[in-house]
């Protein structure tokens, strides 16, 4: 995740606590939420990245379906925070492939195939989540 000042420093995978040039020390994230003169960019990080990743393989989100929260959670974690919370991520990824229609998972399959992307077929959700974090790092 990209945390950028007012000051206009950013700070990409930011581990807190970190001081920005303007000298305002941020001791942690949850407080940076609270402070008007930063903000985190909304665009970045690995739940972003992921997501951007299903859509370039032709996946896109359903109705009922958690993908955007879990995106956001992800990008609040940052990098470091998806390596730590790795397991879980796949196992959200398992759960949305078991609601997949056959359609969805063949067009995704072939999509995998041809992108050039270097991914293991024995570990999908793996290999996926892995080039989010690093797209992101």
């Amino acid at each position: 995740m990209k945390f950028v000042c007012e000051c206009g420093m950013s700070f990409r995978n930011a581990r807190f606590p970190l001081v920005c040039r303007c000298k305002r020390k941020h001791d942690n994230f949850a407080q940076t939420l609270n402070v008007t003169s930063c903000h985190v960019d909304p665009r970045s990080g690995p739940g972003t990245e992921l997501s951007k990743l299903l859509a370039e393989l032709g996946l896109k989100t359903s109705a009922g379906c958690r993908c955007k929260n879990r995106a956001r959670q992800m990008d609040s974690w940052g990098v470091s925070g998806c390596w730590e919370h790795f397991e879980e991520i796949v196992a959200w990824l398992q759960e949305a492939r078991g609601k997949a229609s056959w359609t969805e998972t063949i067009t995704a399959a072939a999509a995998v195939l041809t992108s050039g992307l270097q991914i293991d077929l024995l570990d999908l959700e793996g290999s996926l989540i892995r080039i989010a974090i690093e797209r992101a790092g």
